[in-house]
Parts: structure tokens; sequence; C-alpha cells
């Protein structure tokens, strides 16, 4: 039989058995018939039809624990027997739209198919034995929408052979091991079948895609570059990833390393993640350009975000991680999100270039908002779903602003000393929350005062810092008129500063939670983190957030008056985050949120004791605490973990 006469039965034909009838032979004479245009679906019995999909209540794909039920099993193969009825219809479009395609090729595809129709008549026999007829649940046609649009025989092999007939591989292996432990040997011995078969499809495909890619690149960036949403190479996945199975059909060892480690969403709109740890720089200055330390910095820790994503979700990065790190990752648990190049140095203009302006958003995420980061984002705006749309992606204004200040940090810890009574057992002292300063005269005022205290180190914060930095230390030994200069230059720059006093640290610990824009909050937890001398952030304790701690500190932390009751530092938790959650959507955020505290001791008379300040800084937005609650998901309760930050030089010291 001629190819174009078979193509043409397979995708015209209304009546099931006619579409699996099975000539002796091919035989590929030139065809005077145009090339056809794309029809809206191909011809099928009623019952089967593609257009159904979009009328009927859809059944849902069986989950493994319910194959215990026949029925369920039966529903399962309706699902595969529409797959293969699908390829067969796209392989005899592909026949068709593609007349001139080389010979070898196209009777390559013939026999293919021949193997396809017999996949389903497997599948629908099987089926029927579990009392389910083929056509009496709707099918579906996103294999069709995604093949159909072809160009290309290169898009054929790229879309059907080296996507959705390599994801095939796994889902055969994963489904045969399913059906051996149910004792259904009748289907492993068919999902057998179309795994051998399917092995020869991927191979044929591997082929042709080698013989039509650019020589100028890589197997994976030429299938990569091919594949257009909702497509991508997270599709030619299955469940359990078998590096074997792609071994065997021919695949490089670079395509199957950097294929095991793609992601990208398959249906959730993914949420957009992005490290800008210098967005309290970007709120006080502007488009403030970092240093090139600070540059290097961001640039080693851009994919960080990672940990804060599901698999489907994406990381915007100037380059992404290597392939070998990722995979590391990958085998020690972690699961690997999709990463978008941005480039050096980074440029909101190129969103527009990017394959992910054109999908839906879930939400965007960066570390923390800023007007640069608004301005930044500004090109995917419009692709946020409306019910994930937080309040903190509007128009930044003064309201907004102030919340990421140590000043609205200051006054929120002197409220709430002043309005929520009744934590004696913590020593709060009102000396120690510290005084906003606008001018220098305020300044050397409130140092005075606090000398006056007793407090010999005071220190003197930016309004608008992150990490212990923009921090000048004056103590005994420290000569007011050599700091006098920095001091009215920080000012200048930063409009007011926060004056308090240097204490006697015991412990430095972190409370986080998520702010919903219901204005319900999740708390996550606490973490203890470590500062150097200057107060700078060095790392974090991964797991429990009081390891290490002497005795008498625990008992002072983990306190409960009453043994039925919760501890007073989780009620303290609990307090802070309902405290702080309307005057945080008042001002028209939304998200992460951390606070920092600490412990520390004071002389009260003779006897030292423990005080707790527990408000020493807001941060609405990603942090290093936040980031050590997420990887301590990945350490066992009986361990505990270190996030250090570390350069090169201190390595070889």
């Amino acid at each position: 039989m001629n190819l174009h006469e078979f193509a043409e039965r397979i995708l015209f034909s209304s009546i099931l058995s006619e579409k699996m009838v099975q000539p002796s032979g091919f035989e590929d004479f030139p065809s005077s018939a145009p090339s056809i245009p794309i029809p809206d679906f191909p011809n099928r019995p009623p019952e089967l039809s593609l257009d159904k999909w979009h009328k009927s209540k859809r059944v849902s794909f069986p989950s493994v624990e319910n194959l215990e039920q026949e029925r369920q099993r039966g529903t399962m193969l309706h699902f595969f027997a529409n797959h293969e009825l699908l390829a067969l219809e796209l392989m005899a479009l592909a026949l068709l739209k593609f007349p001139e395609a080389p010979s070898e090729f196209r009777l390559g595809l013939a026999r293919t198919m021949l193997e396809e129709q017999d996949h389903m008549q497997l599948y629908q026999k099987r089926m029927e034995d579990y009392g389910v007829e083929f056509g009496e649940i709707p099918v579906n046609d996103f294999f069709w929408k995604c093949v159909a649009t072809m160009q290309t025989p290169f898009d054929f092999v790229v879309r059907i052979s080296l996507t959705l007939e390599q994801a095939n591989l796994d889902y055969a292996l994963y489904y045969a091991r399913v059906f051996e432990q149910l004792d259904d040997k009748k289907t492993v011995s068919i999902l057998g079948k179309v795994y051998d078969d399917e092995m020869g499809h991927v191979q044929h495909g591997l082929k042709w895609f080698r013989y039509w890619k650019d020589p100028n690149l890589t197997e994976w960036d030429a299938y990569k570059n091919a594949l257009n949403h909702p497509l991508s190479p997270a599709r030619a996945k299955g469940i359990n990833f078998s590096k074997e199975a792609r071994k065997f059909a021919g695949f490089s060892e670079d395509y199957i390393a950097e294929l095991g480690i793609y992601s990208q969403s398959k249906g959730r709109s993914p949420d957009v993640y992005f490290f800008n740890p210098i967005c309290e720089k970007q709120i006080a200055f502007g488009d403030w350009t970092p240093s090139k330390m600070i540059h290097h910095l961001m640039s080693d820790l851009t994919a960080l975000p990672m940990f804060f994503c599901r698999t489907d979700d994406v990381v915007l990065v100037e380059k992404k991680p290597s392939g070998e790190f990722l995979s590391k990752l990958q085998q020690a648990g972690f699961l690997i999100p999709e990463f978008v190049e941005l480039g050096s140095p980074v440029q909101s203009s190129r969103l527009t270039e990017l394959k992910i302006s054109h999908r839906k958003i879930g939400s965007i995420q960066p570390w923390g908002w800023s007007p640069t980061v608004m301005k930044f984002f500004e090109p995917l705006l419009k692709n946020v779903t409306a019910t994930a749309k937080s309040v903190s992606q509007g128009p930044w204004n003064l309201d907004f602003q102030q919340i990421f200040s140590k000043a609205w940090s200051v006054q929120i810890l002197r409220n709430y000393l002043e309005e929520v009574p009744g934590h004696e057992h913590w020593h709060f002292d009102h000396q120690v929350v510290g005084q906003v300063c606008s001018t220098l005269e305020e300044i050397i005022a409130q140092v005075a005062a606090l000398r006056r205290r007793r407090f010999q180190h005071i220190v003197i914060k930016a309004a608008y810092g992150a990490s212990g930095q923009d921090m000048i230390h004056l103590s005994t030994d420290h000569c007011w008129e050599r700091k006098c200069n920095r001091i009215s230059n920080l000012l200048k720059k930063q409009q007011s500063v926060v004056v308090e006093p240097w204490l006697d640290k015991v412990l430095d610990f972190s409370f986080h939670f998520d702010l919903h824009p219901n204005g319900k909050f999740s708390t996550l937890g606490m973490t203890q983190f470590f500062t150097d001398a200057q107060g700078q952030y060095r790392g974090s304790v991964v797991g429990r957030f009081d390891a290490g701690l002497e005795k008498t500190l625990l008992q002072f932390l983990h306190y409960r008056p009453v043994r039925s009751q919760p501890k007073l530092l989780i009620q303290l938790f609990e307090e802070l985050a309902a405290y702080l959650a309307p005057r945080l959507m008042k001002s028209g955020y939304t998200g992460p949120v951390g606070i920092d505290a600490l412990l520390y001791r004071s002389q009260d008379g003779n006897r030292t004791r423990f005080c707790l300040k527990p408000i020493v800084e807001i941060n609405p937005r990603f942090s290093m605490g936040r980031l050590s609650l997420e990887l301590a998901r990945h350490v066992s309760h009986q361990h505990i973990g270190i996030w250090f930050l570390i350069n090169k030089k201190s390595i070889l010291k």
C-alpha cells in the first residue's frame, strides 16, 4: 500500500477497525497531492471523538493505590490505548504533511505505526477483560494539540520520538513493576512489549534528529531549543527516570545528565524566584550598583532560591549551575527547579526575550522587593494569575517602603512592649530598644544618654542595611572624632539611623512565618545564626535551633509555667506574628517574614541574668535563616548541619 493512502485511512476514517488494518507491505511513490492543512481533530468514532473531551466530565488518571480494583486497571489502560491511537494518528499526519521527507524516514515511520496499532489493540483487549469498553471514558487531546502544529519532520521527531515516546520508556518500566506487584502477568507482558517497541521508536527518532539538527549545537541544546510551551524536556521524563534505558537507546552521557536534572512545570503555573540580596540598598539609593566583591557574591549564590522551590518552579539566574553540581544535589534528595538564564549583567529587557515571558505564572518571588525589582519584573506581571497576585506586586509607595527600614522595626518593638504586657520571664528592657535619629545632634545626644546608662559599646545602624552591613561601632577605645565623618556620611545617604547599645550577646536567632494575602499567617520555625565580631552574618544552624546551648540557657528558652501549656517562647513567637501581620498587611505586604531576636546577659545588681530582645530587626523578605529552615528538611532530627558563608581566602588560611 502507498504510504499516502495508508496515512489518509488512519487519519480520516471514522471506523476504528479500518484504522487498525495492517498492509502486508509499503511503497513510497512520490505523491502529487499537496501537503495537507492541519485538521482540528482526527476523524474517529463518535465515542472516541477528541472534541468530546471538552464537553464531558473528565475522568482522573487512576492512582497506583487504587489499582487493586479491576475497574481502575481498565481505566488506566483506556488512557494508554488513547495515547497509542493519538501517536498513530499523529504519525499519519506527519506522513501527509511531509511528503518530501526522505523515504527511509517515512518507511521507518510506517513500520512504527504498525507497532502502535498492535499496542492499541493489546491495551483495548486487556481493558475489556476488566469490563471497560474503549470509548466509554472521555479521551484527552493534549498530545494532538502539542504535536499537530509541527512545521518540519525535525519538529515531529523532537516532539513525538524524543519527548512523548522517550517518556514512555520510563512509564512502561514503572507500570510494569506496578502490575508485577499486583501479579497481573498479562498486563506486565503487554507493557514489556510496549517498552521494547518504544525503544526502537526512540532510536528511529534519535537517528533522524541527529541527521537534521544544527551541527553547531550539542544534542541537548538542539533538543531543548526546538521545544515550545507546553512541551519541554520535562515531558521527556516519566516516573523514575531511567538512565539505563536512555543509554541503550543511544543518547549521549551529556544529554542524559542534562535531562536528568531538567525541570519545568507540566501544568501548574510556576512561581518565579530571583536572588537579589541588595534590595535594601536599592530602596535606599535607587538603581544601586553593587561593588565587584558583592557582585561576585551574588553570582556565586544566584541559585539559592532553588531551595524554596517546588520541582516545577522557575529560578532566574545569571548562569545556570553546572550539571555535575545539580546532579549531586539531586542525588542528595533535593528537588531541581527550572533555571532560566538572564546573563551577566542581569538585564530586565531580557525577560521579554525568554520563553517564560509567554507563560502563565503563579507568583513572583524575589529575595526581597524594591522599586528596582518591581521595574525588573514589569514584563512578567501581566502573566501572574489573578488568584495568586500578591498585594506586594502593586505600585511602590512609602507605606510599603517603611517596613524595610530598621527605624520601623524599632517603632514596632517599642509599641509592642508598651501594648502587650505580661512577659516578665524574658526581662524585656525598654532601654535597649534603640532610638531613631535624623540629625548628627540627635545621634550625639543619644550616645551620651546611653553612656550615662553605663552602656559603653554603642552601635549606629543604617536604616536600610542587611546582614550586619553599614554599622558603626563606638566604644571607649574609639575616638568619637574618628567616627564623626563616617556617621555624617551614613546619615546623609540614608536620612536616618538607629542608635542602640551593643549587648553582651548569648544567642542570635530568628522567627519565621509566611503572611498570606487573606491576612492569615503560617509559622514556620526558629533558627540559630552566627555573626562575626562586627555583627555581620556568617552562617546558621541547620536543624534544631537550640543545638549546642548550655543547660541553663536551654532551661531559660524552653520554660513553661505549666507543663500542659506551650512553652513561653512558642507563645511569644505566635504573638509576635499575630501582632505584625495586620501592620504588614496595612503597608501592602504579603510573603515571607523573618524576625531577628537576641538573647543577651545583663547585670541585675550583683547577679547576671539572661534577657531577651524579641525584635532586633524585621525582614519582610527571604533570608538566610529562612533558607536554613528549608535545608533542615533534609537533615535527620538526630543530627544538625551548618550553613556557612566562606570565601576562598578563608579556606586557604
